[in-house]
């Protein structure tokens, strides 16, 4: 099992730990045996209740895995829980627009993204290609041609 996942495991550990019984015993015990027998035992973070829980090093996948607990397990009403998946909405939904905007194909070549790879000759509206100055796009095209049909 990767390292990462073995700590993150730890983490949902030592978490539950300091939430205590009451909330662990929500848990499936087949769920909480998992968590406690995958983890990393040469990890053992440690959390303090009175700090900030975003100050204290928890990892983002941890915070993730917190929250699906939180929803499947520990809501106390319907209403907890709907309001719960329309904050996991809102959030996907601003991931997604932040994600459009930063990989938009339009505006990706309005910001000459590829300017520094390559020249580039523009005479009367049209585009003359020149050979790439990155050696890893003469790779590429290298490998493009090798299956390319004659």
């Amino acid at each position: 099992m990767e390292q990462v996942t073995k700590d993150i495991y730890s983490e949902l550990y030592a978490i539950l730990q300091v939430l205590g019984n009451e909330y662990i015993n929500k848990l499936p015990i087949k769920l909480y045996d998992m968590i406690e027998n995958k983890r990393n035992y040469d990890y053992t973070p440690k959390y303090n209740d009175e700090v900030d829980f975003n100050k204290q090093g928890v990892k983002r996948e941890t915070i993730s895995v917190l929250a699906l607990l939180y929803l499947n397990y520990w809501c106390e009403s319907e209403e907890e829980k709907n309001k719960l998946n329309n904050y996991f909405i809102e959030n996907e939904k601003k991931y997604q627009k932040e994600l459009r905007e930063k990989y938009d194909p339009d505006k990706i070549f309005d910001n000459n993204l590829f300017s520094n790879n390559s020249e580039k000759i523009i005479e009367n509206n049209s585009l003359a290609v020149v050979k790439p100055k990155n050696k890893i796009i003469q790779l590429v095209e290298k490998i493009i041609k090798m299956f390319k049909k004659d």
